[in-house]
């Protein structure tokens, strides 16, 4: 069954088709009818002794994003540490992909709507309350359908209701903040992670007292990271050589039109021989458009996007807003040059040569000019970034109630 209305905004008629798959949202009962399932779905059941995780995300791959990246490493990384734990995935929609997604321990739900780009603010928040009715019946039928440990929450708008849901029912919930913005959202939970310095002071502002707050930092996927193609490096090189790179969501928020507007000074000075290339989902289509010199690449995997970093002279990330980004790390892995935000305490502390610390167009494209003139390069210490001990904490967060040690302690 499909539901499919029109909504009048500013004197146009917007029409959602599909806008929610009627029949999978009001509970996962549908699932166990489908012959496919039936097997599968009966044999969870049959294993009491599993570890069933609801992963609520707002992206999640295909998707390309912080979050995917960031799950989609997580997930892999604990059921190989974890053969008794199994996933359920709460996510959004991806065109040309299944909504439904089953293999052997994990089951991906991607019912969740996304907002087009160039969405009004009054359309944003009416998909947010409507991705909040959904997360909460897909909730509802994932409690009656299976024993949920633990309801791992990307915070994010879209979860308040289902995490408040697991909440009241006493579900381990662990709110994962990952940027500045969601350590403000006050979503209901036992435990908070946090991945940076600046998130975890906001937390403690925000934050109910004695709720306790993990800091677990964010890990790279250096198996990836190492096994990149010389080949493709050396034709995105041919191709684009020299260029200038940015990564992440194509938006004001992030800076963007700062950055486009510093390089189009400093490229002036160079006799236009550099290229600049954002990589990312573009929310500012009206703005931000190929131009001379200036490329707008969507569509990339992840793995593409380490092959443009690795060919790239100087990664550039002016956001005012980040929590700890990995794109930067993934760069000073690769021992590439890179401009962070000067908003990440630990890069101002450790690379404080190699930050954006003005909005000013003119400033950026100075710094630059004097990074890419530089012989040295960014030395930031990475242990903690690729130490694959962290997946530790999370095994003992998710088997918190396995070992019966009350959430609220």
């Amino acid at each position: 069954m499909h539901l499919c209305f029109s909504i009048k905004m500013k004197k146009k008629d917007v029409k959602w088709e599909k806008l929610v798959e009627l029949g999978y949202c009001l509970s996962l009962l549908h699932l166990s009818q489908q012959s496919s399932y039936r097997k599968y779905i009966k044999s969870l059941f049959m294993k009491k002794d599993k570890l069933t995780v609801f992963l609520c995300t707002p992206l999640f791959p295909p998707s390309v994003g912080g979050a995917a990246t960031y799950t989609s490493i997580l997930v892999e990384k604990l059921l190989e540490k974890m053969d008794f734990c199994r996933f359920i995935i709460l996510t959004t929609k991806v065109r040309g992909v299944k909504t439904l997604s089953v293999n052997d321990r994990t089951i991906i739900l991607r019912f969740l709507l996304t907002p087009y780009y160039g969405s009004s603010y009054s359309k944003k928040v009416l998909i947010t309350l409507i991705n909040n009715i959904i997360a909460l019946i897909i909730g509802f039928g994932v409690l009656i359908l299976f024993k949920i440990s633990v309801c791992h929450v990307m915070a994010n708008s879209y979860f308040h209701f289902i995490a408040r849901l697991m909440y009241l029912l006493k579900v381990i919930v662990i709110i994962d903040m990952r940027s500045q913005y969601s350590a403000k959202l006050n979503i209901p939970g036992y435990i908070y992670i946090s991945c940076s310095e600046n998130i975890t002071e906001i937390a403690k502002e925000s934050l109910p007292n004695g709720k306790p707050l993990v800091y677990i930092p964010v890990q790279i996927n250096r198996e990836d990271l190492d096994s990149l193609n010389i080949d493709k490096i050396k034709d995105l090189g041919d191709r684009y050589s020299p260029f200038l790179l940015y990564v992440g969501e194509i938006r004001e928020s992030k800076g963007v039109g700062l950055l486009i507007e510093s390089f189009k000074i400093f490229n002036k000075k160079n006799n236009n021989k550099y290229k600049l290339l954002l990589i990312g989902p573009n929310h500012c289509k009206d703005n931000c458009k190929d131009e001379e010199n200036i490329y707008i690449l969507n569509g990339k995997t992840v793995q593409e996007v380490y092959h443009y970093m690795a060919a790239a002279e100087l990664l550039i990330l002016p956001s005012k807003s980040e929590g700890m980004p990995r794109v930067c790390l993934e760069a000073l892995y690769l021992k590439k040059k890179v401009l962070c935000p000067s908003c990440v305490p630990e890069f101002r502390r450790y690379i404080p040569r190699f930050i954006v610390e003005s909005d000013c167009s003119v400033w950026l494209a100075e710094k630059i000019e004097a990074v890419l003139s530089c012989p040295d390069y960014p030395n930031y210490p990475l242990a903690q970034h690729i130490d694959e001990k962290v997946y530790d904490v999370f095994k003992s967060l998710y088997c918190i109630k396995m070992n019966k040690t009350d959430p609220e302690k």
